[in-house]
């Protein structure tokens, strides 16, 4: 039986993980780093093998991308437009779980790549993850007078989303690195969660120093997605 030949544009077309790497992983950073993981854990140094696979780490990378923008409300705005207009369209599922769960900060300021689902009328689905840690890496990378920096996640609305919270001076602030975001940087008012978009309502929230921190996976946020469309 003859076997059914590829067209020229199947045989060219790079098998998924190779292509999930090239667009969304600084590889060679990977590598560097696995070395070094191994490496402590030879060394018995547990605690800090874990370090260096937080999704917020704050390499020289990440610290280069900070330094870029001032340190005042304006300058972090751009910070957070910045971020993103790294969204990038993923129509393959298997590839977007694979970024959503394993995207660092390190790798978005690389290869300035967020693989996200898009549609005509809810917009980026998927990448705020990635987008917030981010975030979180370069304000902390800032430090100065940036302190407080917490992912926060709003969790009583079945598809949910992600925002960074900070103190900066005297004012605390909630950004949202989000293409489709009416507005990216928002001082927060005493007792205000949520004023993005126009939105005063004020959701329940859960926060941590990152996302790895708070549980979230395309696993467990696809489940709870179609949960709520039930």
């Amino acid at each position: 039986m003859a076997t059914k030949k590829k067209s020229p544009a199947a045989q060219k077309k790079p098998p998924l993980n190779k292509r999930i790497n090239e667009t969304y992983f600084d590889s060679a950073g990977r590598k560097e780093r696995a070395a070094q993981i191994w490496e402590l854990r030879r060394k018995g140094e547990k605690l800090k093998a874990k370090e260096l696979l937080n999704p917020t780490l704050k390499t020289p990378a990440v610290k280069a991308f900070a330094k870029k923008f001032p340190e005042t409300p304006g300058g972090i705005s751009d910070m957070t437009k910045t971020i993103a207009s790294f969204y990038t369209p993923e129509k393959n599922r298997d590839a977007l779980q694979k970024v959503y769960d394993k995207t660092t900060a390190h790798d978005v300021v690389t290869t300035k790549k967020i693989g996200a689902e898009f549609h005509p009328k809810l917009g980026a689905e998927w990448g705020c993850k990635a987008a917030c840690d981010t975030l979180v890496a370069a304000l902390k990378s800032k430090g100065g007078d940036i302190r407080d920096v917490t992912y926060v996640r709003e969790t009583n609305r079945g598809f949910g989303h992600s925002y960074v919270k900070f103190k900066m001076g005297d004012h605390e602030y909630l950004a949202d690195p989000f293409p489709g975001s009416e507005a990216h940087l928002m001082p927060l008012r005493p007792n205000t969660k949520r004023e993005l978009g126009g939105d005063p309502m004020v959701y329940s929230y859960e926060e941590g120093k990152d996302s790895k921190e708070l549980g979230l996976t395309y696993k467990k946020l696809r489940g709870q997605r179609k949960q709520a469309l039930k």
